[in-house]
């Protein structure tokens, strides 16, 4: 599926039958039209997830590496596992979630992800990171720690960062991988128990019930979604380094995503089953002259990870 086709900021849509205006949230530019960034830019994005948590320590300084622990690597990145971690390691183009400090080798603190609340969160190989950091991750797993030694020609190069980076500069990074967005192929089952009858025909089964502020009309939250059609999945959010920001209430997201998220706390993680009627009817949505993206009256389901809420 392309994503342009995927890239909606619906207009409001006026029916007879008095149904509420319809709009899809909208994505803003592909990652392949953001120019590459640097670590020092990113935090600038909206990143992975709060949950009210406050701002976590600092590290203070990189561990001293056992005699031989570090690994050098063909590239001349050297890498020492301080953790293991479990799971599968990420492949190329998946999303990750990563903690990070990093210093130069006399001890100076130049870039971390621990002044905000939320990790960093990259596509391996796109080119959003630092060419060490981004070599480092890999074969990483879920919940594993390491530290980094970057030479200056996979960090900042001869010229540095003004003010931040010397010139020539290596790099000494510890990152934790937080976590390894994978998106899935179909929904994941809901035990019975599990769903919630709501109104117009509305489903909603919380598969986590977040910890976090709940989602009400004026608050901002932050979210990663995948959405299927009839049980074809047409757009997901998991494959992308940004999440979707929208405002409760303003009618960013159309009827029976907007309700299904009602009440919804951050941390949480649900299921929402949207019957036509509050989708997009007998109309379906698509270009004019093109198949349509989501066909007439089909019933969507949206698994929705809601990461913050402000």
């Amino acid at each position: 599926m392309d994503r342009t086709q995927l890239s909606w900021a619906l207009t409001a849509l006026a029916a007879g039958v008095g149904l509420v205006a319809l709009v899809l949230v909208l994505r803003g530019p592909s990652p392949a039209e953001v120019p590459p960034a640097q670590p020092f830019e990113i935090p600038d994005l909206p990143s992975y997830v709060k949950n009210d948590a406050p701002a976590r320590p600092l590290p203070v300084k990189p561990q001293t590496a056992p005699e031989g622990a570090l690994i050098e690597q063909a590239s001349g990145l050297e890498i020492w596992d301080i953790a293991p971690g479990e799971g599968l390691p990420p492949v190329e183009g998946q999303v990750v979630a990563i903690d990070y400090a990093g210093w130069t080798e006399n001890g100076v603190l130049v870039d971390t992800s621990f002044r905000g609340t939320d990790p960093l969160r990259f596509a391996v190989g796109s080119g959003r990171a630092l060419k060490g950091l981004d070599e480092g991750v890999r074969q990483m797993r879920p919940g594993g720690r390491r530290q980094l030694v970057i030479p200056a020609e996979l960090a900042f190069g001869a010229k540095g960062i003004p003010g931040k980076v010397p010139p020539s500069a290596s790099l000494i990074y510890e990152i934790t991988l937080v976590d390894v967005l994978r998106v899935p192929d179909s929904p994941t089952p809901v035990p019975a128990e599990l769903w919630q009858q709501r109104p117009k025909g509305l489903r909603v089964a919380d598969l986590v019930t977040g910890a976090g502020t709940a989602v009400k009309p004026g608050r901002s939250a932050l979210l990663d979604f995948t959405m299927w059609a009839n049980g074809e999945r047409i757009d997901s959010t998991l494959d992308d380094p940004r999440p979707v920001l929208y405002e409760a209430g303003a009618k960013q997201l159309f009827e029976g995503w907007e309700l299904g998220m009602a009440g919804m706390k951050a941390g949480g993680h649900r299921v929402i089953v949207v019957p036509p009627e509050l989708g997009f009817g007998a109309e379906g949505r698509g270009e004019p002259g093109e198949p349509k993206v989501i066909p007439s009256d089909a019933t969507l389901t949206l698994e929705v990870l809601l990461r913050r809420v402000d």
